[in-house]
């Protein structure tokens, strides 16, 4: 980044003014720390980086894990989970009116919030764990809690 470079200003109560060229460069610069910040905070990448770890790859050998994608970034994240194992079976959970669906063995349910629609994603969360026979991934993004109420006893839908 190159120095700042400061002109006084005679006409102005301020005794400094910022260059021009600077500003521009200021302004390119912060809109590359923003690119990268979205690049790194990609939901698709993030998991895909988790899963790629040797650890994880030895506890989950060369098993088929139940993948369970919840939230407003689910998409993407259980099509980086598919990737490494298109074999999969699961669950994706997205918003109401949510269009991406590239998955390809997982069941698909939108939800909205409130009640009562989240109860049933709930359910099928719990359903889908209950059935597993290997490893679970569970990939949650926000709003993964509203779209999937699971309350305790002797909380209702109708309370």
């Amino acid at each position: 980044m190159r120095q700042c470079s400061f002109k006084p200003n005679p006409n102005s109560e301020k005794k400094y003014q910022v260059n021009s060229d600077y500003l521009a460069k200021l302004r390119c610069d912060a809109a590359e720390v923003f690119r990268s910040a979205l690049r790194a905070a990609n939901p698709a990448q993030c998991v895909a980086n988790a899963l790629n770890t040797d650890k994880l790859r030895a506890a989950i050998g060369n098993a088929h894990p139940t993948i369970i994608a919840v939230g407003k970034a689910s998409v993407p994240m259980a099509a980086a989970a598919e990737s490494l194992y298109p074999q999969s079976p699961g669950l994706l959970v997205t918003p109401t009116n949510y269009d991406a669906h590239p998955t390809t063995n997982l069941h698909h349910i939108t939800e909205c919030h409130p009640i009562p629609s989240s109860f049933l994603a709930g359910e099928a969360i719990l359903d889908t764990v209950k059935n597993a026979t290997g490893p679970i991934l569970l990939l949650l993004s926000g709003g993964a809690s509203a779209l999937s109420a699971m309350p305790e006893m002797p909380v209702t839908k109708e309370a």
